[in-house]
């Protein structure tokens, strides 16, 4: 609506969408009284909507620090790609992951398991099949972008099933099947997530640490 009419947001706003942007939303002047209340009624939702979202989210970071999901949620927020969000879907969507007895039942849980076309005696391995948890396979797939930015063992493998294939998107599937079976790993052993070199980077420490801080400063106010 803003584009529309002509309305641009001053450079120093840089187009986010921050409380001064919406500020300059709000005092906005239009010729047309009906313009300006269709504004007011679009600027009402939105901060209901931005309320709705700050509160659950809110909610969403009390549940992590409970007991039940503290410490599975600290281990794999220190994966790069998993932010606390990533973690709790992982965590209520699969709850007990002991439940999946093998590695390859997690992955057809997940939708991340190839499908396959049987002619004679010949067996071919077509795409993903897509009937497992959507939502976890999506968060599995955005995580592992930022993955093989700083695990150089995964980047290497991307690279090489990209060229392989000659396809970036099957590769990213590749490395999220292999994502989602070291979450796994790390859930059943309770182990920090170790990288090609076996050492944390900064961006892993960076993470650990807060949320070691966070933690201990909500047992502290408890």
């Amino acid at each position: 609506m803003l584009l529309f009419h002509g309305k641009r947001a001053p450079r120093t706003l840089l187009e986010r969408w921050s409380q001064a942007h919406v500020d300059w939303i709000a005092n906005l002047s239009w010729d047309n009284p009906a313009l300006k209340r269709s504004m007011e009624a679009l600027l009402q939702l939105y901060r209901h909507l931005d309320g709705q979202y700050k509160a659950l989210t809110a909610e969403i970071e009390a549940l992590a620090e409970t007991e039940k999901y503290r410490e599975r949620a600290a281990l794999l927020t220190q994966i790069p790609g998993m932010g606390i969000y990533t973690a709790m879907s992982i965590l209520i969507e699969l709850q007990n992951v002991e439940r999946f007895r093998k590695a390859e039942q997690l992955a057809s849980y997940l939708g991340l398991t190839p499908s396959q076309r049987s002619s004679g005696e010949s067996i071919r391995m077509g795409r993903i099949t897509r009937c497992g948890n959507p939502r976890l396979r999506t968060r599995f797939v955005e995580s592992s972008w930022t993955l093989i930015r700083y695990d150089p063992t995964v980047r290497a493998t991307y690279e090489r099933i990209k060229h392989q294939t000659g396809s970036a998107k099957k590769a990213i599937i590749a490395i999220a099947r292999r994502l989602a079976l070291r979450v796994r790993r790390v859930l059943l052993d309770q182990k920090v997530y170790h990288y090609g070199n076996g050492t944390l980077p900064e961006f892993a420490k960076d993470k650990s640490r807060a949320i070691r801080k966070l933690v201990l400063r909500r047992a502290q106010t408890a």
